[in-house]
C-alpha cells in the first residue's frame, strides 16, 4: 500500500509504519506532541529523529533499513503535496496507552489526510505503536 498524494488515503501512518515505517531523544511531554513532532520530522526529512518517535516493537518488526526507506518515501510524498501545513491530533485513553486520529493538512492541493494512531509509554516516553 502506498500513499497517493492525489487522493485521501486512510492509512498514511499505517502505511508508513506497516510497510516499512512513528522520538525518544528529546522526549516530548505529551502523546499529542509526539504525533506532531513525528510528522514534522518526517516532513523535514529528519529520518533519525522520526525513528526515535517509534516504539521498539515497530523498529523490531520492520528493521532499521526498511524503516528508514519508508520514512524517506513518506518525506517525498509530503513534499509532493506542497509540504506539511498542520497536524491536528485527537487522542483518548488512560495510563500507558492512547489511541485516536491525526489529521495532516498540506500546503499544496492534496486533500487532508486522517490516520489512526496508537501510542504506548516506553521507558517513560510516549512512542507511536503499530496500528491494530
Amino acid at each position: 500500500m502506498t500513499f497517493s498524494p492525489t487522493k485521501t488515503s486512510k492509512g498514511f501512518l499505517s502505511t508508513a509504519i506497516l510497510s516499512a515505517l512513528l522520538l525518544g531523544a528529546c522526549s516530548p511531554s505529551s502523546p499529542e506532541s509526539v504525533v506532531r513532532n513525528f510528522y514534522q520530522s518526517v516532513a523535514k526529512g529528519d529520518v533519525e529523529t522520526a525513528k526515535g518517535f517509534l516504539s521498539d516493537q515497530v523498529v523490531q518488526l520492520l528493521g532499521s533499513t526498511k524503516l528508514s526507506t519508508a520514512l524517506r518515501q513518506s518525506t517525498k510524498e509530503i513534499d509532493a503535496c506542497g509540504g506539511l501545513k498542520s497536524v491536528n491530533v485527537d487522542l483518548d485513553g488512560k495510563g500507558e496507552y492512547r489511541e485516536g486520529t491525526s489529521t495532516l493538512e498540506f500546503k499544496g492541493d492534496c486533500s487532508a489526510q486522517t490516520d489512526e494512531v496508537y501510542l504506548v509509554k516506553e521507558d517513560d516516553s510516549w512512542k507511536l505503536a503499530p496500528t491494530k
